[in-house]
């Protein structure tokens, strides 16, 4: 009864943190500009909205030495719905928080969701139970990379107030919504709740991938083909190779920075799609608002995007003057001169200049300085940062999803080639920043993992690989959507049409659900972590301060747990690490950790 009590108690307080925020300022802001908005976008759009909503108001708070206790974020989470429930019902009782105005009820015409809810819901049950079976064997807390956030997370939950971390490691954004939910649920550290918030974080952002491929798709295709690509993108994420490395450690073991960015990035992209296609404000000040999260919150995410959007921009150009036959850069300066003139009015100017003293005087993320971007960019350094082949890209993001993505860029290609041959055919220019959109996401991504040199990457190939896994969904939906309408179209009959069918999809499901089969966690070792639990619990509680404790990475499950029973410092205990780490000569290690624990006898060891 505890464990469901505590359960319950967690999905309560994920909602008022995660949900209930963001769902009262989208609602908000939809009203005031007129926005059609329909269900699915409000659930993924307010998500990301609470994430901005509860770590700009903490670091707010931080700055004026007000604690962060638990009255202090009820009362911040409670705001929102407040404020904008009350003035919305003092403007009109028709026009409240919870009924949209008359023009923006119902449905949007773009709801990939109108005719499909049921396969919809199938798939979204399906990569839940994927996800929740394989998440099952890792429910104690054991992952090295957790260990280590989980710390942060902690002190903020311990001491009410924000870290400050002396090292570009960490960025604070990925630390207080887990310190936020720790204080108001009172749940420990060492129980599910971190998992369970990254298994939904990881959620939303294939919301998102289904979002955007909707949105990109729509741009081309009549409604019931956008619908098939939305649901196909939703599948090959989801469900295909859903916990293939390296996506199953982002998952669960943690890295919880780059589970973020795989929820902001393609919804940021979502918001600047929107943006160019109907320059309404209300997409500008969302762009505002989740760009701001992602600076606080993961500094190779926000590279990728600026690497994206540089891609974006040179996209339009080149596709824009191959579809004007003067070759003139006059269409597409005055595009995009209107697009960003949007950023011109006074709110939005005024949330720019916000987000200037926020990293200016409040809290500069703590990648930004020299040191920290010059380990980022440059020539890679290490044989793990060096990129990967495209065996080891396939095998990352699955081989099936690997090949049709692939495809997927050939086939938008010879779309893009046989739209220009036409005279009459001339893109718009929400058209054109759909195709480069796509293309300029996958492309960045890929020539980061395969030749990271090119771009100057100096960043680990494996976590840059996983970004890749979001692109390739949407290319490869293209890709099948394209074969399938051969398929009908050749098909002499049913039975052949069905073949057909199976030969496409059939592999990928095999291939997909194989994948899954052999990533299944082995059966964890809770006797010995629970050991490591119990003897940390009993050193804390008998060692002074002026004690060294050692503790050995290479043979301690769940080692960087251990810091948060004693929780003096992030280095405590003084801990051996893996004996490669100490052999790499592009980074001199010192040794001492090693030779006490090696040799504790020794002169040197002692």
């Amino acid at each position: 009864m505890a464990l469901w009590g505590d359960l319950i108690k967690l999905n309560l307080v994920l909602f008022f943190v995660l949900l209930l925020p963001g769902y009262s300022w989208i609602r908000w802001l939809a009203s005031k500009g007129k926005t059609k908005l329909f269900p699915l976008e409000q659930l993924v759009l307010s998500f990301a909205a609470s994430f901005f909503w509860i770590d700009f108001s903490c670091l707010a708070l931080d700055f004026f030495k007000v604690p962060l206790t638990k009255t202090v974020l009820l009362l911040l989470l409670i705001t929102p719905p407040v404020v904008f429930g009350s003035i919305s019902w003092f403007l009109s009782s028709k026009n409240n928080l919870f009924s949209s105005p008359k023009e923006n009820s119902g449905l949007s015409a773009n709801n990939p969701l109108r005719k499909s809810i049921g396969t919809f819901l199938i798939l979204l049950v399906f990569a839940i139970v994927i996800r929740g079976n394989y998440l099952s064997q890792k429910i104690l807390p054991t992952a090295t990379d957790l260990g280590h956030h989980m710390y942060w997370a902690k002190y903020i939950s311990s001491f009410h107030h924000l870290p400050q971390y002396g090292m570009p490691d960490f960025i604070i954004g990925e630390h207080i919504v887990f310190g936020a939910i720790a204080i108001i649920s009172g749940l420990s550290f060492f129980s599910a709740f971190p998992i369970i918030i990254l298994f939904w974080i990881n959620i939303f952002s294939l919301l998102a991938v289904f979002l955007l491929a909707s949105a990109l798709v729509a741009e081309f295709l009549p409604y019931r083909q956008t619908r098939l690509v939305a649901l196909l993108s939703f599948a090959f994420i989801g469900i295909f190779y859903a916990v293939s490395s390296p996506q199953a450690k982002f998952i669960s073991g943690g890295v919880v920075g780059n589970l973020i960015g795989n929820l902001l990035l393609p919804l940021l992209l979502y918001v600047f799609l929107n943006l160019a296609k109907t320059r309404q404000s209300f997409w500008a000040v969302l762009s505002l608002m989740i760009g701001s999260v992602l600076i606080y919150t993961h500094h190779l995410s926000t590279l990728i995007f600026l690497y994206v959007f540089v891609g974006i921009i040179l996209g339009v150009f080149s596709l824009s003057l191959l579809t004007n036959r003067q070759f003139s850069l006059r269409l597409p300066f005055i595009n995009f001169y209107r697009l960003f003139k949007i950023y011109l009015q006074p709110k939005l100017l005024g949330g720019v200049a916000l987000l200037m003293v926020y990293l200016l005087i409040i809290r500069t993320p703590s990648y930004l300085n020299f040191s920290a971007v010059d380990t980022a960019l440059g020539h890679p350094s290490k044989a793990t940062r060096a990129g990967f082949s495209l065996t080891q890209i396939a095998s990352s993001v699955g081989p099936w999803r690997a090949f049709y993505g692939f495809l997927g860029v050939l086939i938008i290609l010879l779309f893009f080639i046989s739209r220009h041959s036409f005279k009459n055919s001339r893109l718009k220019f929400s058209q054109i920043v759909a195709l480069t959109l796509i293309l300029a996401w996958g492309g960045v991504i890929f020539f980061m993992s395969y030749q990271p040199a090119l771009l100057k990457i100096d960043i680990p190939s494996g976590r840059i690989v996983s970004y890749l896994t979001y692109p390739l969904a949407i290319l490869s939906a293209v890709s099948v959507l394209f074969w399938l309408i051969i398929a009908q179209m050749k098909a002499t009959s049913f039975k052949s049409f069905s073949i057909f069918f199976l030969a496409i999809l059939g592999v990928g499901i095999i291939a997909g659900l194989k994948d899954i089969a052999e990533n299944n966690p082995s059966s964890p070792k809770n006797s010995e972590v629970l050991q490591v639990f119990t003897a940390s619990r009993y050193l804390a509680t008998i060692a002074s301060p002026q004690d060294n404790i050692l503790k050995d990475h290479n043979y301690l499950l769940a080692d960087t747990w251990i810091k948060l029973f004693f929780m003096r410092g992030y280095r405590y205990p003084l801990s051996r690490s893996l004996l490669r780490r100490y052999e790499d000569p592009t980074k001199p290690r010192e040794t001492c950790t090693r030779d006490m624990i090696a040799e504790p006898d020794s002169r040197r060891g002692k």
